[in-house]
């Protein structure tokens, strides 16, 4: 903005530099026809001169051109009138002077203004008419006083209420036009300066009945028309020719060379051909040629400079980019909200903070859905405070609230922001931050609400103050003080009441050095004395005091009754008396500094002994070394619980004593209790020798059992072959028995086979139960192989070998999804063929089986239940499920050698689960056991 205004006014002094050249060029005109002066009057000898009514109109453009220059602030509106009326008037003088030179050729008129100031010669160079300007002279005035005219009464200054300074009215028509008369005059004066150069005389003298321009008065014409359009820069015309722009760059490098480059190249021409170096068409040729290379030329180079322009455009964009993408981040790291609006209050810009607190995108806040988030009464203020700030480019401040999105919570914000205003001034957006105050303020309405308190604390007379003096005198005291002392108002203020007075004799010195030292320092340590009360008895007090005036003696107390703590302290002391336990008070230096009697009655030292000895030396002398890194400890700050060791008594014997220690680093003391646990160390003595002949008879216990678990399978194995042999006998008898009956003739009655089917039968469930026991004392004594175990697999699988048991029966299963368990997967496969052979057997007389098998999470562990619509069972027995040969259906229908769910039990309980039963007779059973979730394993043995 400032390299702007800078630039404005660089044109304005420019215009106002012309305006001066033209007064100056019109002065001289006219001392060179007071003094008659030709040189003054022609610069050219035998050319056109400056007419004496061309110099008057020269003068009075170039006041007018100072007056439209001159500042647009006037002291007042007065002032600014008879500027801007003067200004107006030469510009209208120079306008008709103008106008009626023109009138004179045109209409052949001689009115008597050509020779108004001075009188030509009558035969004068370059005129037909003396003392009149030329036609193209008169054209320009005419056309410079109607441009001057015009931009003046844009300047027109007028009085407003609102605006006391005048101000300009702008007239968008008007400045095209007096644009347009200063350009016409501008390209006449040029065609004139060319006609001298190249000598055609038609451009500077329209015809022989005309006064010709004279050379100086062209040149003029220019600096003034000049001057004219630089005093408007921001003009139709001249402002893309000064712009910053790039139009602006290459208007102001190609004009001169489109401007000079021909005229000085075709002059130079012209002279060769006026020498006969060349005829016309060489010299036509030479122009084309040379302006096509040239141009070239310049072409060639304003390429290459715009092209260095363009790379550094690319690159600056390129990093206003990367600053745009840093400060971005930046506003989106920064705790603050930050945002950007626009002068009406629409967002322009939310960084990441402020869309996390209100939960709404940039999108709506431009929609102003922010709005939804402050209070009715807040936002009615915001809105006030914004309209005033924003109509006088004020810094925007304010508080308000704003309902958090994490929470829904109301909080008070902080709303700060400032204007951004463009190169001409103009406020373009807003840049604020809302910073987040809910917290401070609500600091501050406690710290308000803490004063409030603390003055209804020294008015509800909690607390003795008074108001008094060195000297034992008292001038105002609170009810607190006067109910401690047992004094009333009227003793006060019949001046009965003296703290002197009340004070005991003993405590007289103890005032005169608190006072010493609040004289010295302005207030005093706050120390205990007693006074006496109105009845004569005395009561403790906790008194401080601060010392005001000039020579502080004047005071202003406190008083704090502390008979309750007095007491308390000798409750306290006599605890630490008649404590049983040893109370002591000792230094990080190793001694003792108090102790209670019970140090001399556990170890039967004087008080004096223990005192003046190092608490070491009484040590143990293997507990040494760890007393003192414990009291080391404790001089580091650390508190030492259950500490032991032990004590020499005074007889020599030793005592263990358990220590709990704390200290107080400031004052350097260890506060500790000791117990005296010599009874106890001597039970747990007792109780360790006890324990370690309890182990030695658990161990031989345990090689017992072991020895009795390899005897227990031994037999198990024996008794398996011994019973196996007798019934392979009986099977291989029988067997024979039948072939050889088969073989002959005789025939067996019905009963007779009964007995040999039953003997069959009977053989076989001996065998099977043989077979139960041994798999029941093997699964006891089976190392669990534990691995992830998908249930669902294990019953396709078991399903599979059950084929048989399904065959010729319409059975419905209703499986849910099962869990995948940490065990061994053989075992548990024995499980769920155990459960779902007693699922089959007991509900083979339905017409239809249905089973159910599912699964369910409780806590940590899996539980898994199969149900079937069977025959159920009498829910009173159903203890004696799961016991070994314990069967609660004696029907023959129902084989079964009541080992099989025992080895569910078993299975289970080494997988660390359970297993349960619920049944109804003749309504079904389900059969329940859990097992850990998958990454756990335990087991019940």
């Amino acid at each position: 903005m400032y390299s702007k205004i800078s630039k404005l006014n660089q044109l304005r002094t420019a215009s106002k530099i012309a305006s001066i050249l033209v007064l100056f060029s019109g002065c001289l005109g006219l001392i060179g026809w007071v003094l008659n002066i030709s040189i003054l009057k022609s610069i050219i000898v035998g050319q056109g001169a400056m007419k004496a009514n061309t110099a008057l109109c020269f003068i009075l453009v170039g006041l007018a051109l100072f007056g439209l220059l001159s500042n647009r602030q006037f002291r007042n509106y007065r002032s600014g009138i008879i500027s801007v009326t003067f200004s107006q008037g030469c510009a209208l003088a120079v306008f008709l002077i103008a106008l009626l030179t023109l009138s004179q050729y045109f209409f052949g008129w001689n009115l008597g203004i050509d020779e108004l100031l001075f009188r030509d010669l009558p035969i004068s160079p370059a005129t037909s008419h003396p003392g009149r300007m030329g036609v193209n002279t008169a054209l320009n005035f005419l056309f410079l006083g109607a441009a001057l005219w015009l931009f003046l009464k844009d300047k027109t200054p007028i009085n407003n209420s609102q605006f006391p300074t005048p101000y300009s009215r702008p007239i968008p028509t008007a400045h095209f036009l007096a644009q347009l008369f200063t350009l016409l005059p501008a390209l006449i004066s040029l065609q004139a300066l060319i006609g001298y150069a190249y000598g055609v005389k038609v451009f500077y003298q329209f015809s022989a009945y005309t006064t010709s321009m004279a050379l100086h008065t062209a040149l003029t014409f220019e600096v003034l028309c000049l001057g004219i359009l630089l005093s408007r820069p921001n003009a139709e015309y001249i402002q893309p020719i000064i712009s910053d722009l790039y139009g602006g760059l290459l208007a102001r490098r190609l004009l001169p060379s489109a401007l000079f480059i021909p005229l000085i190249l075709g002059w130079i021409i012209n002279q060769g051909q006026k020498a006969n170096l060349y005829d016309p068409a060489f010299a036509m040729s030479l122009l084309a040629l040379s302006l096509s290379v040239i141009f070239f030329v310049i072409i060639w180079r304003h390429a290459k400079f715009f092209n260095k322009i363009d790379a550094q455009k690319i690159k600056i964009q390129t990093e206003l980019q990367e600053s745009e993408a840093r400060y971005r981040f930046l506003a989106d790291s920064i705790p603050h909200m930050v945002y950007v609006i626009d002068v009406n209050g629409k967002y322009l810009f939310a960084n990441q903070k402020w869309q996390e607190y209100s939960g709404m995108t940039y999108h709506e806040a431009v929609a102003e859905n922010w709005v939804s988030l402050v209070p009715a009464e807040d936002l009615q203020k915001i809105n006030g405070i914004w309209e005033r700030c924003r109509t006088q480019g004020e810094v925007y401040e304010t508080e308000y609230r704003m309902r958090r999105a994490s929470d829904g919570e109301y909080r008070w914000l902080l709303t700060r922001a400032v204007p951004m205003r463009n190169d001409s001034g103009e406020i373009v957006e807003w840049v604020g931050t809302n910073t987040d105050i809910h917290d401070t303020k609500m600091t501050q309405e406690i710290i308000r609400k803490s004063q409030e308190r603390l003055q209804l604390f020294l008015n509800s007379d909690v607390i003795g103050i008074l108001f008094g003096d060195v000297y034992g005198g008292i001038s105002v005291a609170n009810d607190a003080f006067l109910q401690i002392i047992g004094y009333t108002h009227d003793d006060l203020e019949a001046g009965r009441l003296r703290w002197l007075d009340i004070t005991p004799p003993e405590y007289l010195p103890l005032d005169d050095i608190h006072i010493a030292e609040a004289q010295s320092r302005g207030a005093c340590t706050p120390y205990e004395k007693q006074y006496f009360r109105k009845d004569g008895s005395r009561v403790d007090v906790l008194v401080g005091y601060a010392l005001i005036g000039e020579r502080r003696e004047e005071s202003v107390a406190f008083i704090l009754n502390i008979s309750d703590r007095k007491q308390a302290e000798l409750e306290r002391d006599r605890f630490f008396t008649l404590s049983l336990d040893m109370l002591c008070i000792s230094g990080t230096d190793g001694y003792f500094k108090r102790i209670n009697p019970a140090f001399a009655k556990i170890l039967g030292y004087s008080q004096e002994e223990l005192l003046s000895t190092p608490f070491v030396d009484f040590n143990h002398p293997e507990d040494k070394e760890v007393t003192v890194k414990q009291v080391e400890a404790l001089a580091s700050g650390s508190n030492i619980i259950n500490f032991e060791n032990r004590y020499r008594c005074k007889d020599g014997s030793y005592k263990w004593i358990n220590w709990n220690s704390t200290p107080d680093i400031e004052s350097g003391l260890i506060y500790a209790v000791g117990h005296d646990i010599t009874s106890r160390k001597r039970i747990e003595a007792e109780i360790r020798k006890l324990n370690e002949s309890l182990e030695e008879r658990v161990q031989q216990r345990t090689a017992q059992l072991e020895a009795a678990n390899k005897e227990l399978e031994s037999f198990s194995y024996s008794v398996s072959h011994d019973l196996r042999a007798p019934l392979r006998h009986i099977a291989g008898f029988i067997d024979l028995l039948q072939k050889r009956l088969n073989s002959s003739s005789v025939e067996l009655d019905d009963t007779s086979k009964r007995y040999i089917d039953t003997i069959i039968d009977t053989s076989k469930k001996a065998g099977q139960l043989i077979d139960d026991l041994l798999a029941f004392s093997r699964i006891g004594r089976t190392d669990l192989r534990y691995t992830l175990t998908d249930i669902n697999i294990l019953l396709s699988e078991v399903k599979n070998e059950l084929h048989l048991e399904l065959k010729n029966r319409q059975v419905i299963w209703h499986v849910s999804e099962l869990a995948t368990v940490n065990g061994d997967p053989s075992l548990l496969r024995l499980v769920l063929r155990n459960l779902l052979e007693n699922a089959l057997k007991y509900s083979k007389t339905r017409a239809v089986t249905e089973i159910t098998f599912g699964c369910y999470y409780e806590q940590q562990q899996a539980i898994f239940y199969i149900k079937d619509n069977g025959i159920g069972f009498d829910m009173r027995y159903v203890h004696k499920l799961f016991g070994v040969f314990q069967r609660l259906h004696s029907d023959p229908n129902f084989e079964g050698t009541g080992v099989g769910l025992a080895n569910v039990q078993r299975i289970i309980h080494r997988h660390g689960g359970k297993v349960w039963a619920e049944g109804e007779v003749d309504n079904g059973a389900t059969f329940y056991f859990s097992l850990p979730k998958e990454g756990g394993a335990g087991s019940g043995e």
